[in-house]
């Protein structure tokens, strides 16, 4: 896998990793990569949830894509849940903001990023 400076710059934040999946599964559901993790950063988030929730329990045995696409899910769903404490909340939402791009581009480029920081407490095992 050909890195550059931006996956360097990912990969030097504690917890960020790259994962490793079956390609036709990426394949199958990379509109789901792509939407999930935007749609997680914006005021409908719960509705991303609850998305992401049925793709979940419909095809959680079918693959580990799919848990590990719930398991960003989840983790930008609960930050962006913390934004609503006042001073701390506009600065984590930045943050959040942040790993929902690495979670993108990672999903479009192929990588797979955990995500930096919360990464590697996987909420859903993959």
């Amino acid at each position: 896998m050909q890195l550059n400076g931006f996956d360097e710059f990912i990969l030097k934040i504690p917890g960020a990793k790259t994962n490793t999946f079956v390609k036709e599964d990426c394949e199958k559901h990379k509109i789901w990569g792509i939407l999930l993790p935007i749609i997680a950063v914006t005021p409908l988030s719960l509705i991303g949830l609850i998305i992401g929730l049925v793709i979940f329990l419909t095809k959680k045995d079918e693959s580990d894509y799919i848990k590990y696409l719930f398991n960003q899910n989840l983790w930008l769903f609960i930050l962006g849940f913390v934004n609503i404490i006042p001073v701390v909340g506009q600065l984590l939402w930045l943050c959040v903001i942040f790993l929902a791009v690495v979670c993108v581009y990672g999903n479009v480029t192929g990588k797979y990023f955990d995500l930096p920081l919360v990464g590697g407490a996987k909420i859903i095992k993959y």
